[in-house]
């Protein structure tokens, strides 16, 4: 489950993001878009749709991180997490 959390908000972030930064990395730019975004576009949308992609998954890789890293108490053997939530 905690994969599968970090994995859905890490698309969501970057697919959200990146058409609405391709066009406004392609505005800031100049870029006209006739045949298609110019490379420097496409690398400019692609960078903040990846930062908020990572932006979006963070909490959940960080759940993530301590589910797997939790050893049992070692006076009641009980595991410090139960689940995700």
């Amino acid at each position: 489950a905690p994969n599968i959390l970090r994995g859905m908000a890490m698309n969501v972030g970057m697919l959200a993001c990146y058409d609405q930064a391709k066009e406004t990395v392609g505005k800031l730019l100049g870029d006209p878009m006739t045949d298609g975004p110019a490379l420097t576009t496409q690398i400019g949308a692609s960078c903040v749709a990846g930062f908020t992609a990572a932006l979006f998954s963070m909490p959940f890789d960080l759940i993530k991180s301590r589910l797997m890293a939790q050893k049992p108490d070692p006076t009641t053997g009980k595991m410090q997490y139960g689940g995700v939530a």
